[in-house]
């Protein structure tokens, strides 16, 4: 689970297509706010999802991830854009429901929780409620059918890399 509040690929689309970030999103190397994707890439950092109380989440997330598997952490991770090698680490927490509580019982209440949530009454201008994970089901769904858009900028990067490496049937 990515802690930030928005995920570095979206950074790095914004600056593939020239566009700005918003504020909210990255900071720079010095530490200020900035809107400049290429600000927040050179050395800058996305920010923690949640302000204090996120960068609590974020802070543990780590410990979990990195430390404790041995992995590196923080900027001392590998870049995914290089050929550094990265040493990531990964936490898989698993519980066996049914030592806490009948399984019955819990899988009824995950539905009454569900259902509840679902049914909350709407805010003005809204005409759906979400639950974690369900719109990117969502698109991914709607992706397998109609396929994945690509703006101009992210099409001509893979038809170059498509050229170079002589791969044949690429639009």
């Amino acid at each position: 689970m990515a802690t930030s509040v928005v995920a570095r690929g979206k950074i790095r689309l914004a600056q593939k297509n020239e566009m700005k970030i918003p504020v909210g999103w990255a900071i720079s190397k010095d530490g200020e706010e900035t809107d400049d994707p290429n600000v927040a890439l050179d050395g800058g950092s996305v920010l923690p999802v949640g302000g204090p109380k996120g960068y609590g989440l974020t802070f543990f997330v780590e410990v979990l991830s990195s430390l404790l598997s041995g992995a590196s952490f923080g900027p001392h991770i590998g870049s995914l854009y290089t050929d550094e090698k990265q040493n990531v680490g990964q936490f898989f927490l698993v519980f066996k429901a049914d030592l806490f509580t009948d399984f019955e019982t819990f899988k009824t209440r995950m539905i009454q929780m569900r259902s509840e949530i679902k049914n909350t009454p709407l805010a003005k201008g809204f005409d759906h409620i979400y639950l974690p994970g369900e719109l990117e089901f969502i698109q991914q769904e709607k992706r397998e059918k109609e396929g994945v858009p690509l703006t101009k900028a992210v099409f001509n990067e893979l038809k170059q890399v498509a050229e170079e490496n002589k791969i044949k049937g690429f639009y």
